[in-house]
């Protein structure tokens, strides 16, 4: 049975065809317009129950979604910290070489300090060589001259 329903002048809602079937049924005309307005009261209750499932269902939904998104930030997230602990272990190692890169460095630099000395030590010696031979060979031409 489809069900009317009317707004009377007090915009009190009312089902008609239950009032007209109650009228037909011999009840008096009040008691059945309160069971047709309860009627209504019921019926629109019944649309709200209807419509706040739907809501629930659609906010259900909704939270499953956000669920999901949440729990694949959550995986990014993990993902992301275990890369960036990757790469402070890296930076860890890299400064570990890197020191002993520097310690060798300066072993390097103290042993090209000491070549450098013990070269302007045979450089010396080589100019005091040459000035000898230099000497040597200008006692030689006077020799020679003198001969």
């Amino acid at each position: 049975m489809i069900q009317k329903t009317w707004k009377s002048g007090s915009e009190t809602m009312l089902n008609e065809d239950l009032y007209e079937c109650l009228i037909e049924l011999g009840i008096n005309e009040s008691k059945a317009r309160a069971a047709a307005k309860e009627n209504a009261k019921l019926t629109e209750i019944g649309e709200d129950i209807v419509t706040i499932r739907q809501t629930v269902f659609e906010l259900t939904r909704q939270s499953s979604g956000m669920n999901e998104r949440l729990i694949n930030v959550e995986e990014l997230m993990k993902a992301l910290i275990q890369r960036i602990n990757s790469m402070e272990q890296w930076q860890a190692q890299t400064d570990e070489h890197l020191t002993d890169f520097e310690g060798r460095l300066t072993s390097v630099e103290g042993k090209l300090i000491s070549v450098s000395g013990r070269l302007t030590g045979v450089d010396d010696r080589l100019t005091r060589v040459e000035d000898e031979l230099a000497e040597i060979k200008g006692m030689l031409k006077i020799l020679v001259d003198r001969a």
